[in-house]
């Protein structure tokens, strides 16, 4: 069983936890088509077999994670509108659903005087501390301020069939990782410290306070601040699909699931399990001791209401 380890003060904790116009910001496309899901390597877990076919429909997805600067514009919006409530550390909805959680540790964004602040030095780094159901409202947020339908609805149901911005399915998160020749890691087969951002890999960020995150991009292939990267984006151009933060998935999690999926028959666009207690985590990020651990086929979970120094996400679009 896989859960997200956590470290802080030097302890690991273990958490259980229609419009078709070419969306805005940087988003690439994923072009329709059959793709082989799973453990193809057979190193993994259980949960990450049996290997199957999924075909996908056309979509766009966030060439970077989502990042503080973009998620303070939302809380920021949504706190003028009378969207959501900040009570002591935590920022919730009007439902009453913990959305983001303030962090204490290094006030990457504060709440001071009823307004809130960002660390300009972070800006561009991936927000943390987001719940699954506050990745989910910014979303709605984004897919409102370009005039585009809502995907969630009050009870966060998704209607699939909707063009407004979303959480990425399971399978498409894994697509736009690893494209369709059953690599390892969006770039190649092999990973070090070059191309990702994992426990003491040997970026120029890990240190001071948590959380260890690089900006988004940060691994491009130039040299920044003494430090050689290598260019890490997947085939599809989508950057930090191995390393930096987990990301949110719009799936729910069951360790058998693949199970169902037989590798003779093709499974179109899979929404996951109608029934669980947890949200799909994939990526790996900061916290992570092994690069290994970053594969694209490899699969966490946490509760929805999981806010943590390590966890962020990304968007996705029906193309």
């Amino acid at each position: 069983m896989k859960r997200i380890y956590f470290i802080i003060s030097g302890l690991i904790l273990t958490l259980f936890f229609v419009n078709s116009q070419i969306p805005s910001g940087n988003m690439v496309l994923v072009p329709a088509g059959k793709f082989k899901m799973g453990d193809n390597f057979n190193e993994g877990d259980a949960d990450e077999k049996p290997v199957h076919q999924v075909y996908l429909d056309a979509y766009y997805i966030g060439k970077y994670e989502v990042t503080n600067e973009e998620y303070i514009t939302f809380l920021k919006e949504e706190l003028d509108n009378g969207n959501i409530i900040v009570s002591g550390n935590d920022v919730k909805g009007k439902d009453g659903k913990d959305l983001y959680l303030l962090n204490q540790s290094d006030k990457t964004i504060k709440f001071e005087n009823g307004n809130f602040t960002i660390n300009e030095k972070f800006k561009n780094h991936p927000v943390v501390l987001v719940s699954w159901y506050g990745a989910a409202d910014f979303c709605n947020w984004k897919s409102k301020k370009e005039k585009l339908e809502k995907c969630y609805d009050n009870r966060y149901n998704l209607n699939p069939t909707i063009k407004g911005y979303r959480l990425p399915t399971e399978a498409e998160w894994e697509k736009a990782a690893r494209g369709t020749d059953q690599r390892r890691y969006p770039f190649g087969n092999s990973i070090d410290g070059r191309y990702a951002n994992f426990w003491n890999s040997g970026d120029p960020f890990q240190k001071g306070k948590y959380p260890f995150t690089t900006p988004v991009g940060f691994f491009d292939g130039s040299k920044k601040n003494n430090f050689q990267t290598k260019d890490n984006s997947s085939s599809y151009g989508a950057y930090d699909m191995a390393g930096n933060v987990y990301e949110w998935c719009n799936d729910l999690y069951s360790s058998t699931y693949y199970r169902y999926c037989v590798n003779n028959k093709i499974e179109y666009n899979p929404p996951g399990p109608m029934l669980g207690q947890y949200y799909v985590l994939r990526d790996g990020g900061w916290t992570n001791y092994l690069g290994f651990s970053l594969r694209s086929a490899n699969r966490f979970y946490a509760p929805p209401t999981n806010r943590n120094l390590n966890v962020g996400f990304r968007i996705v679009r029906k193309k």
